[in-house]
């Protein structure tokens, strides 16, 4: 894990040492082990590095090859490594280090732009060739490690935050992008490859850019093709996940600093603590929590302590306060942008307690997307056999009860109805997304002013997401509804939380369910086969019968989220009484006061839930203050 940073200046003009070392600095919780600088001719590049593989100064970067004309910094861990240099030394080639970094840069040395499709692994790095003066950046396929650029034309700055390039370029009002906006209140986070701010720019995942004299390239270099067969048999399909998913842990769990492993009482973070254990000739480090005052039924570490024992590791179980939310202005200054789930503050709280332990933690995440862990996948799914099944004169029935927008009301079986009812009724994934407890389409009309509403023009949220299933337009759509999970709330989302929570206190956290091996895998499976039995995460809940206790495999799953809507209307209702006063979205003409105050009223006296619509205001007003005011 690194922080890195670049600047390029097209017409040559020398690059400040200030600048770079600004810019690097920024990022300085990312790599507190070391730091260095590159600057020549119109260029600078920076890194801060984490150690953890070649703890000795040979990691130390930007590094240069031998003839120092080619340069990187990099940011990741590329699992694969040792197979890369064993290849790489086949052919000649000899290394000065013991790290991933190098193989990183001697890869490129000898493949090119096409070295990425052999890395396996998460990464974010930028390589500057000074030979051909041309840059190279690249992205891993899932979207893990972060990649930030703008561009004016003249200059070219990149960073793995944006605080840093904000001070470069300063965000303003007038730049917020309304399709940007328009996502960030339908989601709770911006897409993996969209800013909010008009100018900024994400690398999308499993792409790679080059930037030299003929401009700015981008280019795709692997793309999830979902294939849905049900090729082979169940004993078959659990016999090659076995083999996918042991090699994906194994993988990560080559360190020379301390590693464990999170652990909560899920499946899927008991198969890869299971796994770990099996794979290691040492007892594995393992962390559950708990949060103090928690109800028995929400606490986990009594299931965690079980998946332990069966597997002899060294078990500590950590006890955090329940999460503060004077936390959010910190974590939304790393973020650089709004960011609504608000499992972000547990994560934070979890990889600082663990911090304490370990430098590298291997984490369950991922599961859910690629093994259909979601509830909107099985509803979708329901609602295209239904909608298949019914006559027309129904149907035209259900779309007039289904246009009313009662979203959000007190009762939760009432709601649930409506959102399933949405889905039917659009037979479509994008009507399946924008049926959430957040701001819909239809609730977004309302709060928009006029002013707003015209700035929006025809674009729509819908659009990011028809953008996506388009690729595949022969897919059904609770399939797209899969592909959409791994691009936007995968990569948006879960990976953003995760990549923030942990950078903050420098902790690696390695997802071994987001390698693309076993997205690839489970992307060939019929989605009833994933749904085996009829469950969510079916076929994983058959293979973890394997190796974790019955208890652990027949729990239902749990969400990693504190109690919003309670909080919202309790310990933390000063946040909510007057928001529509204090906004400057209000106050700024972008939001209708009056629909916010409806809102926040109804939620306080109970009449409507509304936590999820009044916390993606609450972070969006926390990011105006950092950044805009």
């Amino acid at each position: 894990m690194c922080g890195i940073c670049g600047i390029i200046d097209r017409s040559g003009k020398p690059i400040s040492e200030r600048a770079i070392l600004r810019l690097r600095d920024s990022v300085e919780h990312r790599g507190p082990d070391d730091a260095g600088i590159h600057i020549e001719a119109g260029v600078g590049l920076g890194s801060r590095r984490l150690a953890v593989l070649d703890l000795s100064p040979r990691g130390h970067m930007p590094m240069h090859n031998d003839d120092r004309s080619i340069w990187i910094t990099y940011n990741g861990e590329v699992y694969n490594y040792r197979d890369l240099r064993t290849e790489l030394e086949s052919q000649g080639i000899r290394f000065q280090s013991d790290c991933d970094t190098e193989i990183v840069l001697r890869a490129y040395e000898a493949w090119g732009d096409d070295c990425v499709k052999r890395f396996h692994g998460m990464f974010a790095l930028a390589i500057w060739d000074s030979k051909r003066r041309r840059l190279f950046a690249a992205r891993d396929r899932l979207g893990v490690k972060p990649f930030f650029y703008i561009d004016d034309g003249n200059r070219f700055a990149f960073c793995s935050e944006l605080k840093g390039l904000y001070e470069l370029q300063p965000p303003s009002f007038d730049r917020i992008d309304p399709l940007s906006l328009d996502f960030f209140l339908g989601f709770g986070y911006l897409p993996p490859d969209r800013a909010l701010i008009e100018g900024v720019h994400k690398l999308p995942p499993a792409h790679f850019l080059v930037l030299d004299d003929e401009g700015i390239r981008l280019s795709r270099y692997w793309q999830v093709e979902m294939h849905a067969s049900n090729a082979g048999s169940i004993e078959e399909n659990l016999e090659e996940l076995d083999v996918v998913l042991r090699r994906a842990v194994a993988k990560r769990l080559k360190s020379d600093v301390p590693l464990g492993c999170f652990l909560s009482g899920g499946i899927d973070s008991g198969l890869v603590t299971a796994l770990a254990a099996q794979s290691s000739d040492q007892p594995i480090n393992t962390f559950s929590v708990g949060f103090t005052g928690a109800c028995p039924e929400d606490d986990e570490r009594p299931l965690a302590r079980i998946v332990a024992e069966r597997f002899g590791t060294r078990h500590e179980e950590l006890e955090v306060a329940p999460a503060s939310y004077d936390l959010l202005p910190e974590i939304t200054r790393h973020i650089g942008e709004p960011f609504a789930d608000i499992g972000v503050l547990p994560m934070y709280q979890i990889s600082k307690a663990a911090q304490q332990h370990i430098t590298v933690a291997l984490s369950g995440d991922g599961g859910d997307e690629s093994f259909v862990g979601y509830p909107n996948i099985t509803s979708a799914l329901a609602a295209e056999k239904i909608r298949s099944r019914l006559p027309q004169t129904i149907t035209q029935a259900l779309e007039t009860v289904a246009g009313i927008p009662v979203l959000g009301r007190a009762v939760p079986r009432a709601a649930q109805a409506h959102r399933f009812l949405r889905q039917y009724v659009n037979g479509g994934v994008v009507g399946q997304f924008d049926a959430s407890n957040s701001w819909s389409e239809a609730w977004r009309s309302r709060l928009y002013t006029p002013q707003q509403a015209s700035r929006r023009g025809d674009s729509r949220a819908a659009d990011l997401i028809a953008a996506i299933t388009d690729r595949q337009p022969h897919l059904r759509w609770p399939d797209q509804g899969v592909i959409v999970d791994l691009h936007l709330r995968l990569g948006g989302g879960y990976l953003t939380k995760i990549d923030i929570a942990s950078n903050m206190v420098s902790l690696e956290v390695r997802s071994p369910f987001v390698d693309h091996e076993i997205v690839e895998f489970a992307a060939e499976l019929a989605l009833e086969r994933k749904l085996l039995n009829g469950k969510q995460k079916g076929l994983l809940r058959e293979y973890a019968k394997r190796l974790l206790p019955e208890e652990i495999v027949s729990q239902p799953k749990r969400g990693f989220a504190p109690g919003l809507d309670d909080w919202l209307r309790g310990s933390w209702s000063q946040l909510v009484r007057g928001l529509e006063e204090r906004s400057v979205f209000v106050e700024r003409g972008f939001f209708d006061g009056a629909v916010v105050r409806r809102v926040t009223e109804d939620h306080l006296s109970g009449r409507q839930i509304h936590g999820q619509r009044i916390w993606n205001l609450i972070c969006l007003e926390s990011w105006a203050q950092l950044f805009l005011s």
